[in-house]
C-alpha cells in the first residue's frame, strides 16, 4: 500500500501551506523582474486576433464561470443546503471565509498596483485604481483566485461534510480543475491578463484553500445528539469516503 500513499503523501506536501506561501513568493518575484519581459512577449488578445467569431462565447461565456455573478451563488447553495443536510453552520461559516479570502486578494492587487495588458505597461506600482481604474490591479488575476477558492471551497465541502463516493470525488476533482484550465486559457488567449497574473492567481488560491480546509479539519466539529445534549466530533465526519 505505500507506493499507493506515496502520491497522495507527495500532492499534500507540494499543495502545504509553506510550500504554497514561498511558491506564491517565487512567482510575485519572477512577475516583478525576470519575467516580466516573457509577459510582454507572449501576450496578447489571440482570441480576438485569430478565432474573431469565438471571442464573444469566451467574453460571454466561458470568462464568467469564474466570477462572482456565477461561482458566489454556487457557494451559497452548496453551503447553506450542506448546513441545512447536516444541522451544522460550519458550510456558511466556511463560504463566508472563502468570499473572505477573495476580498483579501483584492487589497493585494491594490498594493502591487500592477496594470493589464491592456495599458501595455507589465511593470509593478505603476497602475493603481485611482490612476488608471480597474485595470490598474492585475496582480494577482482575481478570477485565477476564485475560480481555485470559491469552486474549490464548495468541492470540499461536497466531500468533507456530505459525503461522496470514491467515483463523485474523482468527478468533482476533475470538473474543479476544468473550471480552472478554463479561467486561466480564457483569461489569457483574450489578452485580460498577463500570463504571470493568472499563475500567482492559481498559487494563492491554492493557499487560501489550504488554509481554509486546514482550519476547517482542525476545528472540532460539534454535534447535537438526539437527547439535546451537544458532544464534540471528529474534524471530518466519519462518513467521509476515504480520498
Amino acid at each position: 500500500m505505500d507506493h499507493l500513499d506515496r502520491p497522495r503523501r507527495l500532492s499534500d506536501v507540494a499543495t502545504s501551506i509553506p510550500v504554497l506561501v514561498g511558491g506564491f513568493v517565487v512567482v510575485t518575484l519572477l512577475a516583478i523582474g525576470p519575467l516580466q519581459g516573457l509577459d510582454h512577449a507572449i501576450d496578447g488578445p489571440w482570441a480576438q486576433r485569430f478565432a474573431p467569431a469565438l471571442a464573444p462565447f469566451l467574453m460571454n461565456v466561458t470568462d464568467r464561470v469564474a466570477s462572482q455573478p456565477v461561482n458566489l451563488p454556487v457557494l451559497v447553495i452548496a453551503a447553506v443546503l450542506i448546513a441545512w443536510r447536516t444541522r451544522s453552520p460550519r458550510p456558511v461559516l466556511l463560504a463566508i471565509g472563502a468570499e473572505a479570502g477573495f476580498y483579501l486578494t483584492g487589497l493585494l492587487k491594490l498594493g502591487f498596483a500592477r496594470p493589464a495588458p491592456v495599458v501595455g505597461d507589465p511593470s509593478f506600482f505603476a497602475g493603481g485604481l485611482w490612476d488608471v481604474g480597474r485595470v490598474g490591479i492585475s496582480f494577482p488575476s482575481g478570477h485565477a483566485v476564485e475560480v481555485v477558492l470559491i469552486y474549490g471551497t464548495v468541492v470540499h465541502l461536497l466531500r468533507d461534510h456530505l459525503g461522496v463516493s470514491l467515483q463523485r470525488d474523482r468527478v468533482l476533482r476533475l470538473l474543479w480543475t476544468a473550471a480552472v484550465l478554463n479561467c486561466v486559457v480564457t483569461s489569457f488567449v483574450l489578452g485580460y491578463h498577463w500570463l504571470t497574473d493568472l499563475l500567482g492567481g492559481v498559487v494563492l488560491g491554492a493557499l487560501l484553500l489550504r488554509v481554509l480546509v486546514t482550519v476547517d479539519r482542525r476545528w472540532p466539529a460539534v454535534r447535537r445528539e438526539p437527547g439535546g445534549e451537544r458532544q464534540a466530533a471528529d474534524a471530518v465526519p466519519e462518513r467521509v469516503v476515504a480520498h
